[in-house]
């Protein structure tokens, strides 16, 4: 399979997630599409996901409907997301939010 033919854009998926959020009334969505990306990235399931990061499945659901926001994810999700180079964290980040804390 040719990778560049089949590669999605991370940043524009990450950019139309946070629209749909909005649209649901998501008072973070930058930091839930971020989240959300991230954790398929790794293709975990939200528990295995938690579990990894070292939070409570309850704090991952908060974070992945927007009710936390940039400023306040888990360091380890920001860095995860940027050790990935197809997401651009100072694309994604809300104005006035550095993309990596």
């Amino acid at each position: 399979m040719d990778d560049e033919r089949w590669s999605s854009d991370l940043n524009l998926l990450c950019e139309r997630l946070a629209e749909r959020l909005d649209e649901d009334g998501a008072a973070h969505s930058d930091a839930a599409a971020i989240t959300i990306a991230v954790r398929g990235l790794q293709g975990l399931s939200a528990e295995e996901f938690a579990a990894d990061i070292g939070i409570d499945r309850a704090e991952l659901s908060r974070i992945e409907t927007g009710q936390v926001a940039w400023a306040d994810l888990p360091p380890v999700i920001l860095g995860r997301a940027a050790a990935e180079p197809r997401l651009d964290l100072d694309r994604l980040a809300p104005p006035g939010s550095r993309g990596v804390s």
